[in-house]
């Protein structure tokens, strides 16, 4: 049994103590629903940068049980910026709608430079692209001018990348089976109108609402702790609409989302070296904590894992509600990528 921190609770006995409970039920959840994929049929992709986390957990637990992650569960290269990418040659309305949601609120000149980012260091987009004044951006796109050329460039790139990395990450399978966070499900929504030809489907911590763009919505998703616009009374995970970060933290390590692929990305797959992301984060003592649950309870009867997560769940609530000092430590944004 782990022993319970008395006094002050740092953000490694909440990890341990609180949201190690949560996670150790969301994989048993998680688990049962893979475990009905068919490795020739489905790939399993796990989002990054969240499905870094999610999938280095997993594996942890499936070793507390005696087990091993499946062959046809990787790593995937994608984010909601990178589908909004992957989106404007297939869907360029859908996408651009789907940007200027994410964006909300910046200008066109800040949306530019965000898009063209990873071409060139920041302090060259300052030089070399003058100040773009406020217009809407399907109506920039269609200028014939040179910035408004290189990004309708960039954007066609990356679509045209993306479509080969996901025929070689995907290979034969037919259904893929995005593995995420979750929350509105965008980023299926775009990439089920991209590829249509694959049978999309999201596995999803959470799930608050469903995303709607030019009247789209998303396919098949499912929330496995809970999913809800608001808090439902009978499900007390909820609670967490009014904080999701707390799982975004966890989840998500302290690297940059991805934004570009490379041809380098489609020729590692292609080659057998999957998806990886060997950049060093920094320390997270509450992800530190909920490996030490995982290590120790994933072995758990799924009994034993209900009655701790049942437990935590008679805290958590509080937490968020009526933090502590403590616990504002862990309930901090991250700054957003």
């Amino acid at each position: 049994m782990i022993k319970r921190s008395k006094g002050k609770r740092g953000p490694r006995e909440i990890g341990r103590d609180l949201l190690g409970p949560l996670v150790n039920l969301y994989l048993l959840r998680l688990h049962a629903h893979l475990l009905q994929t068919d490795p020739k049929r489905d790939r399993i992709l796990f989002g990054l940068r969240a499905g870094l986390r999610i999938r280095s957990l997993y594996s942890k637990w499936l070793e507390q049980r005696g087990s091993t992650l499946p062959d046809h569960a990787v790593l995937f290269k994608t984010s909601r910026l990178m589908a909004v990418k992957a989106a404007f040659k297939a869907a360029p309305d859908l996408a651009l709608t789907a940007l200027a949601q994410e964006l909300d609120g910046e200008s066109l000149d800040t949306i530019v430079r965000a898009l063209l980012r990873t071409e060139s260091p920041t302090s060259h987009l300052k030089r070399d692209i003058p100040q773009i004044r406020q217009q809407p951006l399907h109506e920039f796109l269609r200028r014939d001018i040179p910035v408004a050329k290189r990004v309708r460039r960039h954007l066609n790139q990356q679509a045209h990348l993306f479509g080969d990395y996901l025929d070689v990450i995907a290979g034969p399978a037919e259904r893929l089976v995005l593995i995420d966070t979750g929350w509105r499900g965008t980023q299926q929504l775009l990439l089920e109108r991209t590829f249509p030809e694959k049978d999309w489907s999201g596995l999803y911590f959470g799930c608050i609402g469903r995303a709607d763009i030019l009247g789209a919505r998303p396919g098949r998703m499912s929330g496995l702790m809970f999913d809800s616009p608001d808090i439902d009374p009978e499900n007390l995970a909820s609670v967490l609409v009014l904080h999701r970060h707390l799982i975004e933290n966890l989840f998500e390590p302290s690297l940059p989302s991805i934004e570009q692929l490379d041809r380098k990305d489609i020729d590692a797959v292609a080659h057998g070296a999957g998806t990886e992301n060997q950049s060093q984060e920094l320390p997270d003592l509450a992800y530190e904590g909920v490996i030490e649950h995982i290590e120790a309870r994933a072995s758990d009867s799924p009994l034993e894992i209900s009655t701790a997560y049942a437990m935590a769940m008679t805290r958590l609530p509080n937490m968020i509600t009526s933090p502590t000092p403590a616990d504002l430590e862990q309930l901090a944004l991250k700054p957003r990528s």
